[in-house]
Order: structure tokens, then C-alpha cells, then sequence
């Protein structure tokens, strides 16, 4: 009879323990599903801030508006940091040579194709940190909305 009691309360203390266990193993499952979720959205904000940035800083320079285009510059750096925040080194580093050809840009001894390049392929390394397929021919798959 103490056998069976024994038995019975260690059969149920195994069952606590199980139960436990799964329950901590499925919440470190949710929160890392969770964190990675807001990885992503954060990468995606802070992408979309740098790759405005510079579009607006190139597009004031190309009209001449220097003040403006120089205010722009600095947050087009500010956006730069961010993405050293959220996304890999590598993606940081080619936003800052973006950056860098970015004050060049159109002055006559710099080829624009270099900034054209560099922020293509900030693109294609941002999207590749997302998660986003490549399809066929090796480049990521279009976005669909």
C-alpha cells in the first residue's frame, strides 16, 4: 500500500514536471517568435527611413537646393545609424558608402552609377536580412502587397 502511494505521488509529481516544462519550453518558443517578429518590423522601419533619406537628399542636391540637401545629408546619416541598430554590419556598411556617394553625387568626376549600385545593393542585402526568397535568377522575389 506505501508502494503504491509512493508510486502514485511520484507518477504525479512526473506529470507536474512535464507539464512545466512544456509550458516554459512553449513560452521561450512564443518570445523568441515574438522578438523575431519585432526584429522585422523594426529592420523594415528602419530600412524604409534610410533608403527616404537618401532619395530625399539626392533629389534636393540633383535641383540645387544645397541647404536643404545638406539638412537631408544629416538625417540620411542619422537613418544610416539606425540600420547599424537593427540590421547586420554588412548592411551598415554599404549604407554608409551609400551615404558617402551621396555627397558626391553629381559633381563631375563621380559617375552617378556608383551611388545607383551601391543603393541597389543595400536593397538586395536588406531584403535577404528579411527573410525575403529570391526567386530564379538568384535576386529577391518582388514584394507583394
Amino acid at each position: 500500500m506505501i508502494v503504491d502511494t509512493v508510486t502514485l505521488l511520484l507518477t504525479a509529481l512526473g506529470g507536474a514536471v512535464v507539464a512545466a516544462l512544456a509550458g516554459f519550453i512553449g513560452a521561450w518558443i512564443q518570445g523568441r517568435q515574438e522578438h523575431s517578429k519585432w526584429l522585422r518590423e523594426k529592420r523594415i522601419a528602419r530600412y524604409e527611413e534610410f533608403l527616404e533619406a537618401v532619395a530625399d537628399a539626392r533629389f534636393l542636391k540633383s535641383i540645387g537646393k544645397i541647404d536643404e540637401f545638406k539638412m537631408a545629408l544629416a538625417k540620411s546619416s542619422t537613418a544610416g545609424a539606425n540600420v547599424l541598430l537593427v540590421g547586420p554590419d554588412e548592411l551598415y556598411e554599404i549604407a554608409s558608402q551609400v551615404h558617402a556617394e551621396l555627397v558626391a553625387f553629381g559633381d563631375e568626376d563621380r559617375p552617378r552609377s556608383i551611388y545607383y549600385a551601391l543603393r541597389g545593393e543595400f536593397i538586395v542585402k536588406a531584403r535577404a536580412s528579411l527573410g525575403i526568397p529570391k526567386n530564379g535568377n538568384g535576386n529577391p522575389e518582388p514584394l507583394r502587397r
